[in-house]
């Protein structure tokens, strides 16, 4: 096996696993813009979200040049390139490429002619049509970002373009209509929020990614004693061919500090009993993308913070949980650790110890985690709640469910003191988790 068929098989080994098949270069697709709607930051995200997808998914693709955006191609082609150094990447037209994505809110000539992909505030769209809802003016790269993702999974449903389905989705109250508006800020608290991620993969540096570019008022701690390898490049957003052998929380910290946002700690081990005797207050917020190594555990065993996070699962679904101490029920109420479930998951073949499996998932569904999160937490500082837990499916077809998380009897969070709870937590930036219930729930998004 030559060195380019042995990074090619390693790039979609993860996705072979999930869906029994991956697309190559023989797919091809070509990305056109509208000059408007690519000059913004909106249109711009777009693009380079889109673009990360495809050259992960190991499609060729050809972009058209954008002179309303200079230098954004070049940056483009080069990261296309750097996390797949055997892609097939060009610029420029291409008059027989059959899969035509167009990144704008209007301009392709007929509805054959291929698919819109554009965002505005919350709300992403993919579809033949133009888009059914105006563009926005506000910060907002959530919308953008689920435009992109669900552009690249009608690429690989379809093995190209079903032209007869559209898609419009919002990470406001994850439905499928329109959202417009601003992200909530964090400028409105009154510290940067100190941010703990348990867990540097896919889905972990997906969150930070996608937050990351929302807002840098954040801290953060990174936490994972595992070193990444090509297949993760593939759904990792942050991850390219060079990370090939580095430590995934080292990884995920450069990637943040280049950002701007400030590291309190860089751990290349896992989360362990340094976590029980913590400072009491710290974190803020738990990102716990990691479900080895007794995780879920040790977290609730230590009277954590609130906790947000995705997962992929099987069945083309990604599910975003929210954990607001006192108000929500708990991880271990979700993943109980003393039960053990053989099933087909995201995570492929689990063991009943919780130590590390094989882990099999699609690029975009990673994606759509990370982003799932994000807004989650973003969510977060503007006091906004739309629930617990959601559930997107993607195939068949774009399915959303809001399924409130069940307290199980004989949990460890049944048991908890909410005094105690309260002194370990110490002075929140957010609304109050533990005493302040009913302002929590009164802030629900109906």
């Amino acid at each position: 096996m030559s060195d380019r068929d042995d990074i090619r098989r390693r790039l979609n080994d993860r996705t072979f696993r999930y869906a029994g098949y991956a697309l190559s270069p023989d797919t091809r697709v070509h990305v056109s813009c509208s000059p408007d709607y690519v000059a913004t930051a909106a249109g711009r995200f777009t693009l380079v979200v889109l673009a990360g997808l495809l050259a992960r998914m190991d499609v060729s693709v050809s972009i058209d040049e954008i002179p309303s955006a200079p230098g954004l191609l070049e940056r483009v082609l080069d990261e296309m390139n750097a996390a797949n150094p055997v892609g097939e990447f060009r610029r420029g037209p291409s008059a027989t490429a059959p899969h035509r994505l167009h990144i704008g809110f209007a301009g392709l000539e007929t509805s054959n002619a291929g698919l819109h992909v554009a965002g505005a505030g919350w709300t992403g769209y993919c579809g033949a049509k133009p888009v059914p809802f105006p563009a926005s003016r506000t910060n907002n790269l959530l919308g953008p970002g689920l435009a992109a993702i669900l552009a690249a999974a009608h690429v690989f449903y379809e093995r190209g373009i079903n032209r007869n389905r559209a898609a419009t989705m919002n990470a406001l109250d994850w439905t499928e209509s329109y959202r417009d508006g601003c992200m909530p800020s964090f400028d409105r608290l009154p510290r940067a929020p100190e941010l703990m991620f348990v867990g540097a993969g896919s889905v972990g540096t997906a969150t930070a990614y996608f937050l990351a570019e929302s807002t840098a008022r954040f801290t953060a701690t990174t936490i994972d004693g595992d070193t990444a390898d090509l297949v993760n490049v593939a759904r990792s957003p942050i991850f390219d061919a060079e990370s090939d052998g580095l430590n995934k929380s080292l990884l995920l910290a450069r990637w943040l500090h280049h950002r701007g946002i400030d590291i309190t700690e860089m751990k290349d081990s896992w989360l362990g009993k340094a976590w029980l005797d913590r400072e009491l207050g710290t974190p803020d917020l738990l990102v716990t993308a990691a479900n080895e190594h007794g995780v879920r555990s040790l977290v609730e065993n230590g009277y954590p913070p609130v906790q947000i996070y995705a997962t992929t699962g099987a069945n083309n679904q990604v599910t975003v949980v929210r954990h607001i101490p006192g108000i929500d029920p708990c991880s271990l109420c979700l993943f109980p650790e003393q039960e053990f479930v053989a099933t087909k998951c995201a995570t492929g073949d689990a063991d009943a110890y919780g130590q590390k499996r094989p882990d099999a998932a699609l690029p975009f569904l990673s994606y759509l985690a990370g982003l799932m999160a994000s807004a989650e937490i973003l969510k977060l500082a503007g006091g906004l709640s739309t629930g617990n837990r959601h559930i997107v499916t993607l195939e068949p077809s774009l399915h959303i469910s809001r399924i409130p998380l069940s307290h199980r009897d004989g949990c460890i969070c049944a048991t908890r003191s909410p005094s105690l709870h309260g002194e370990a937590v110490g002075s929140v930036i957010w609304p109050n988790p533990v005493a302040d219930r009913e302002s929590a729930q009164s802030n629900q998004v109906d």
